[in-house]
C-alpha cells in the first residue's frame, strides 16, 4: 500500500478496489475517480476529477483540482477547495471555509460555516446559509431563504426566492430579485431591481436612469406614462390592461426612489 505525505497529513494512494468508507483514513488520489458508493473518511485529495455516486463524509480537509459531483449528500468538517465546476445532487454542509473556483450547483439545502468563494456562477435549490462573508463572480440563484452573516458580493444578477439576510455590505452588479423580505446590515450597492405586480410583465427599475424596462422594452419614464395616459385608454380595446399597467407604473416611479435609499452611504 503506497502513501504519500502532504502538509504533515499522510495519504493512502487510492487504488481501484479500495473501499472509502474508513473514518479514519485520508485518501489521495492520482487518477480520475469515479466511486460507486458512499465516501466516508479523514481528509480527501484528489489532482483530478472526482465522482463519487453516493453521499460523501470528510472529516477533515477536502481538495479536488478537477470538477466534483456528488449524487447524493456532501458533508465536509474542514475546508473545502475545488478548482473545477461543482455539482453536489443533494444539501451541501461545510463546516469551515469554501472555495470553489469553477461553477457551483447544488440541488438542496446549502450550509457553510465559514466564509464562501465561488467564481463562476452559483445555483442552489434549496435554502442558503453562509456563516462568514460571500462572494460570487458570476450569478447567483438561491431557491428559498438566504443567510450571509458577513458581507457579499455578486458579480451578476440575483434571485432569492425567500427572505434574505445580509448582515454586512452588500455589492449586486447585474439586477436583484429577491421575493420575500430584505434586511442588510451595512450598505448596500444595487443598481437594478426588478418590481413584480399584477401586471402581465416585471418591472425593472435602474438608480442611475430614468429608463424603466417592462418585459423586453425599454423606455425613460415620460415615454412609458404617455403610453398608458387617457388618450391610450381610449385607443385599446383591453383599457383594463392598459390601466392595470398605469398603476404598476405609479409603484415602480415610487420604488425607484426607494431603490436610491437603498444605496445612500
Amino acid at each position: 500500500m503506497k502513501t504519500k505525505e502532504i502538509n504533515g497529513i499522510e495519504y493512502i494512494v487510492y487504488e481501484a478496489g479500495m473501499s472509502l468508507n474508513q473514518p479514519d483514513k485520508s485518501f489521495y488520489f492520482e487518477d480520475d475517480l469515479d466511486y460507486d458508493g458512499d465516501v466516508n473518511c479523514l481528509h480527501f485529495y484528489a489532482v483530478k476529477n472526482s465522482v463519487v455516486d453516493g453521499n460523501q463524509d470528510v472529516r477533515g480537509y477536502q481538495y479536488v483540482r478537477g470538477y466534483q459531483y456528488v449524487r447524493g449528500d456532501q458533508y465536509v468538517r474542514g475546508d473545502q477547495y475545488v478548482r473545477g465546476d461543482q455539482d453536489v445532487r443533494g444539501y451541501q454542509y461545510v463546516c469551515g471555509n469554501q472555495d470553489v473556483r469553477g461553477y457551483q450547483y447544488v440541488r438542496g439545502n446549502q450550509d457553510v460555516r465559514g466564509y464562501q468563494y465561488v467564481r463562476g456562477d452559483q445555483d442552489v435549490r434549496g435554502n442558503q446559509d453562509v456563516g462568514g462573508n460571500q462572494y460570487v463572480g458570476g450569478y447567483q440563484y438561491v431557491g428559498g431563504y438566504q443567510y450571509v452573516g458577513g458581507n457579499q458580493y455578486v458579480g451578476g444578477y440575483q434571485y432569492v426566492g425567500g427572505n434574505q439576510y445580509v448582515g454586512g455590505n452588500q455589492y449586486v452588479g447585474g439586477y436583484q430579485d429577491v421575493r420575500g423580505n430584505q434586511y442588510v446590515g451595512g450598505n448596500q450597492d444595487v443598481r437594478f431591481i426588478y418590481l413584480r405586480l399584477f401586471c402581465k410583465y416585471p418591472i425593472r427599475l435602474d438608480r442611475d436612469s430614468d429608463n424603466i424596462k417592462i418585459g423586453c422594452h425599454e423606455k425613460t419614464q415620460s415615454e412609458w406614462l404617455a403610453m398608458t395616459d387617457d388618450k391610450a385608454k381610449k385607443l385599446e380595446s383591453d383599457h383594463r390592461q392598459v390601466k392595470k399597467l398605469r398603476s404598476a407604473l405609479k409603484a415602480a416611479i415610487v420604488m425607484r426612489e426607494h431603490l436610491k435609499i437603498m444605496n445612500e452611504k
